[in-house]
């Protein structure tokens, strides 16, 4: 039944995306308390920064005694309590009390002393705090801790008693191993280093959205499952009924009813208690969904998507794959001078779905992904990476001053690291990033590493390894590494993923802006039919080549350019091979004369791209005719131009003449035609398609 996949996920996606615009960001009860860095290694400005940013995160929950609660305390060589949960009931409140919050100036940093208060104090009933409700403490400090073996002690004690433990680290005097220690697990998701306060701002949203994580996990765990049906469930109880939204991506065909000792939650839209009736409330907070699109907003990426549909990816998993990139592309901000988004699939082979350029609007983008077929065969993540190079972001296709990314998804490794690694830094020079996103047991972490190209981390500091997710001063530190245990897991990452895409930074140089012949090794061979031209017309021809030569990157390791010419009676010289020095290929053009072009073309094919006359095994091979007015032996020509062809020869054909070219002619070009046939009616007009001729032979160089 398997056929059925494609439609749920349509039908899911329609009825879905209602669901998703409800789902709520601190929703759910928790109390959460900062623990702000008073020290005097903070300037006035600096603590004032560290406000703001508390200010910010608080924006994002939903206040109140049955949702979340916030309380505050700083800390030095001391802790100085400042407001604790039941202090204050609604947001604007607490945002003034954390404005007005003044600087205690302590001697030294007593982050030991700063937990233990945390635990034996403010998750205490008296400030507060609820028993049954997760426990989270923010910690902000831009030094490290007087003794690190008593902070340690602290904060495993509180973790053992299910606090949580966020740490932000700021500038270069914190410890970082110490603040790893702190956070609760998995650290690189706990423990955040930015480089000083004016960064604070850049980890904001990716704080709160981990915060919410543990809200709704930690709530979650609590509950217990009484009752599953396929309608809205009544309950009676004659305890307080509390309605839980939907806080994940996926779609729920089977509401669910979920009660505890105190609490009954339930995600049908209508529950009945002895006294009132709870439907679900419309939020006025920041919603998960809001908060990532807001990041997103007018943001100008290519993302190109490459899903694994190798032997090892089952039809299910493959749609698992297809609900994720619908779900992240829900999150972006769709358009033509926007995000724009393609995708691939491969195996040992690369299928083509979709370019960026082919949609201007999310749901013509989804239609097409809905439409894709599973390949099957092994992983070659080399070919994938080379067709994304060349292909995906040709340069008809790639915007200038734009980020490039591809998002990979893979279950398997594979067979060549060597290969991969090669094509890797072939990418990373062209300026594509990748993120990649590794699923189950089967694939090499080693090789997630060569492909996003982090670079050597044995020259980092291991102190900070654990915080490369989070670093904001180079995209080598970003998170480009995302694993799950499974195909549906990719939920568990999407908005994260899709926050990262977003903020994808701009290569040094983005792949429209770099020279012809950087992207891969290209030889070159002009075939001039000039036996009815004249000499006249010939040097047009010539100049004709001079300014294509002059307009790519001419060297032994970009583009060569060579040229048949069809006079028998001059003897072959030196230029008729491919040449990699720019001013010596102008001058031998302007030596060169003419032949018949069947005969020529046989040449080409046989011996012009052979090592013995400079061609290079793994470059890329043109050939560009000219064809002067019609042929007197088409259909020859057209055979020898299709064998060319069948040696990986790139064909493309300028004819010249003001009558339509013959069909046979026509044919003798690469395909798409569009883009490798020209014609002029004379050879004055051959500078009229110069820019373009340019363009379509640099498209993938």
């Amino acid at each position: 039944m398997s056929f059925l996949i494609p439609f749920l996920l349509v039908f899911g996606f329609l009825c879905q995306t209602r669901a998703q615009e409800i789902e709520y960001c601190g929703n759910t009860p928790a109390d959460v308390a900062f623990m702000v860095d008073s020290s005097n290694s903070m300037w006035a400005p600096d603590f004032k920064q560290q406000l703001e940013f508390v200010r910010n995160v608080t924006k994002m929950f939903q206040i109140g005694e049955n949702l979340t609660q916030v309380g505050m305390a700083t800390f030095g060589e001391r802790v100085w309590f400042q407001f604790g949960f039941n202090m204050y009931k609604d947001k604007r409140s607490i945002l003034r009390a954390i404005r007005e919050t003044e600087q205690n100036h302590g001697i030294s940093t007593a982050t030991d002393k700063a937990i233990e208060f945390l635990r034996r104090h403010m998750f205490h009933r008296r400030f507060g705090s609820r028993p049954n409700v997760p426990h989270v403490a923010i910690i902000v400090t831009d030094g490290q801790s007087d003794n690190i073996l008593k902070t340690m002690i602290e904060a495993n004690k509180a973790k053992r008693e299910n606090m949580t433990i966020f740490t932000i680290g700021i500038g270069q005097n914190v410890n970082a191993d110490e603040l790893r220690r702190m956070s609760s697990a998995p650290h690189h998701e706990h423990a955040f280093l930015v480089q000083n306060y004016n960064f604070l701002d850049s980890i904001k949203n990716k704080l709160a959205i981990k915060a919410c994580t543990v809200t709704t996990s930690t709530t979650t765990t609590t509950t217990t499952t009484t009752t599953t049906t396929k309608k809205p469930t009544t309950t009676s109880t004659t305890t307080t009924t509390t309605t839980l939204p939907t806080t994940t991506t996926t779609t729920t065909t089977e509401p669910t009813t979920t009660t505890t000792t105190t609490t009954t939650t339930t995600t049908p839209t209508t529950t009945t208690t002895q006294s009132t009736t709870s439907t679900t409330p419309m939020s006025t907070t920041t919603t998960w969904m809001d908060v990532v699109r807001n990041v997103c907003e007018n943001k100008p990426v290519d993302i190109v998507f490459a899903l694994d549909s190798s032997d090892v990816v089952t039809s299910r998993d493959f749609w698992h794959q297809v609900k994720f990139v619908r779900d992240f592309t829900l999150t972006l901000d769709i358009g033509t001078n926007r995000t724009r988004i393609g995708v691939l699939l491969f195996s040992d082979k690369v299928v083509h779905v979709f370019d960026v350029n082919d949609h201007n609007s999310l749901s013509s983008a989804l239609s097409d992904l809905y439409k894709m077929q599973r390949t099957t065969g092994g992983t070659r993540l080399e070919e994938l990476i080379r067709y994304a190079r060349l292909k995906s972001f040709r340069r008809t296709v790639a915007r200038q001053s734009v980020a490039q990314l591809v998002v990979l998804i893979t279950a398997s490794a594979s067979k060549d690291l060597h290969k991969v690694k090669t094509e890797a830094i072939k990418a990373k020079k062209n300026g594509i990033t990748f993120l990649a996103v590794g699923v189950g047991k089967h694939y090499n972490q080693e090789e997630l590493e060569v492909v996003v190209q982090h670079g050597d981390r044995s020259d980092m500091d291991n102190d900070l390894d654990s915080f490369s997710p989070y670093l904001d001063n180079v995209g080598s530190r970003r998170r480009q590494i995302f694993t799950v245990d499974s195909f549906p897991d990719l939920q568990s990452i999407v908005m994260e993923a899709a926050m990262e895409a977003c903020t994808t930074e701009i290569a040094h140089i983005s792949v429209a802006d770099q020279a012809c012949g950087t992207r891969q090794e290209a030889d070159m061979v002009f075939v001039m039919d000039s036996e009815s031209a004249g000499r006249k017309n010939t040097l047009k021809s010539l100049d004709f080549v001079k300014k294509v030569a002059n307009s790519v990157d001419v060297g032994n390791d970009t583009i060569q350019i060579g040229m048949l010419q069809p006079d028998e009676c001059i003897p072959p010289p030196e230029s008729f091979k491919l040449d990699n020095d720019k001013d010596h290929l102008t001058s031998a053009l302007e030596t060169q004369d003419v032949d018949k072009l069947p005969g020529l073309i046989r040449e080409l094919r046989r011996h012009e791209f052979n090592r013995k006359n400079g061609g290079r095994k793994d470059a890329k091979k043109v050939a560009i005719i000219l064809v002067d007015g019609e042929l007197a032996e088409p259909l020859k020509a057209l055979k020898e131009a299709r064998r060319a062809q069948l040696k990986g020869i790139e064909v493309f054909i300028i004819v010249v003449s003001k009558d339509p070219p013959q069909p046979e002619v026509r044919d003798m070009c690469a395909y798409p035609p569009q883009q490798h046939l020209f014609q002029v009616p004379d050879y004055d007009g051959l500078r009229s398609i110069e820019d373009n001729l340019i363009e379509m032979l640099c498209d993938e160089l």
